[in-house]
């Protein structure tokens, strides 16, 4: 459990899983808080955290990593598992 700020600015608790996320075809190890996002735009976000010193932003391209394929995620049970 995490105490995180959401997106409206109110601190929750939410749950918190390290697993690993496969971006550009490569993997790279994550922490994720997992809340309700059914109603929201985007399915996952990626933090300011995560995203520094790994990549440039570009915000005049999208869809840049999967080129039409879904982004993978993996639990730490199925990473253990190969």
């Amino acid at each position: 459990i995490r105490r995180v700020k959401s997106s409206n600015g109110q601190v929750e608790e939410r749950i918190s899983i390290k697993t690993e996320i496969a971006l550009f075809e490569k993997n790279y190890p994550i922490e994720l808080t997992l809340t309700e996002r059914t109603d929201m735009r985007h399915p996952v976000l990626l933090g300011r955290k995560f995203i520094s010193k790994k990549f440039f932003i570009d915000t005049s391209r999208k869809n840049l990593s999967f080129a039409g394929r879904f982004i993978t995620a993996k639990t730490n049970q199925e990473s253990k598992l190969k």
